[in-house]
C-alpha cells in the first residue's frame, strides 16, 4: 500500500501544481462573491476528481493482466502508449513556445469565468477537473498502478481518496485560506496566477516530460519484463 501511495503522489502533485487549477481558483477568488465562489469551485473540483479517478480505475480493471508466469503485456502496452502520448504533448508545447514573441494569455474558456456565481462554480469545478484531457492522461496511470499492485476494495478506496485530496490541495487550500485571510491570500494567489499565466506552456511541458518518462519506464518493464 505504501508503494502504491508513493507511486500515485507524483501524479496527484502534478495535477495540483498545474496551471489550470491555480489559474482557475485565482479567477474564482476575484469574482463578486469570492469566498462562496472559491468554496463552491473547490467542492466541484474534488467531486470531479473523485468521479474521474473512480471511472478510470474501473476501466483499468478491465485490462487483461495475464497470470503469474507471464508479464502484464496489456498493462505495459497501455503505459507505453500513455508515456509516448505525454512525451509527444510535451514536445508540442515546447515547440509552440520556441521563437514565439506573443505574450502568454489565459485560455479563452478560463478568462470567461470572471462572472461565475457561487452556484455555477460547483459545475465549473466538476468540468475543469473531470472533463480535461490532460487530467485524463494523468489519472489513467493511477488506475493502472492500482491494478498492478492488486489492492483490495478497501485499499482502492483509500488510495483514490488520498489521490483526490492531494490533487486538490492547491484549490481547496486556497479556498479555505481565503476564508481566514482574504487580503493576504488574495495577494499570494494573484502573484501565483500571474506567474503561471506567463509560464503556463513551460510548466505543462516540464510536467508532461517528467511523468511521460516515468510511465514509459513502467510500460517497458511490464511489457518486456
Amino acid at each position: 500500500m505504501q508503494e502504491v501511495i508513493g507511486s500515485l503522489l507524483p501524479f496527484a502533485l502534478t495535477i495540483a501544481l498545474g496551471p489550470i487549477p491555480i489559474i482557475t481558483i485565482a479567477i474564482m477568488l476575484q469574482t463578486a462573491s469570492p469566498k462562496r465562489t472559491g468554496v463552491g469551485f473547490a467542492i466541484g473540483w474534488m467531486l470531479g476528481m473523485t468521479v474521474l479517478a473512480v471511472v478510470l480505475t474501473m476501466l483499468s480493471s478491465q485490462i487483461p493482466t495475464g497470470d503469474a508466469d507471464h508479464p502484464r503485456r496489456w498493462l505495459g502496452l497501455v503505459q507505453l502508449l500513455l508515456g509516448i502520448g505525454m512525451l509527444a504533448l510535451a514536445v508540442k508545447k515546447i515547440r509552440s513556445r520556441i521563437g514565439s514573441v506573443e505574450e502568454a494569455a489565459v485560455p479563452g474558456f478560463l478568462s470567461s469565468l470572471a462572472d461565475t456565481t457561487p452556484a455555477r462554480a460547483v459545475l465549473v469545478g466538476v468540468v475543469v477537473s473531470a472533463v480535461n484531457p490532460k487530467h485524463i492522461v494523468l489519472v489513467l496511470p493511477v488506475g493502472t498502478l492500482i491494478l498492478q499492485h492488486g489492492l483490495d476494495t478497501g485499499q482502492v478506496i483509500v488510495a483514490i481518496a488520498l489521490f483526490v485530496v492531494i490533487s486538490s490541495i492547491t484549490v481547496a487550500g486556497a479556498a479555505i485560506a481565503y476564508l481566514a485571510s482574504p487580503e493576504r491570500i488574495g495577494i499570494v494567489v494573484d502573484a501565483g496566477y500571474r506567474w503561471m499565466v506567463r509560464n503556463m506552456a513551460v510548466v505543462s511541458a516540464a510536467v508532461l516530460l517528467l511523468i511521460g518518462i516515468n510511465i514509459l519506464g513502467k510500460g517497458i518493464a511490464n511489457f518486456w519484463g
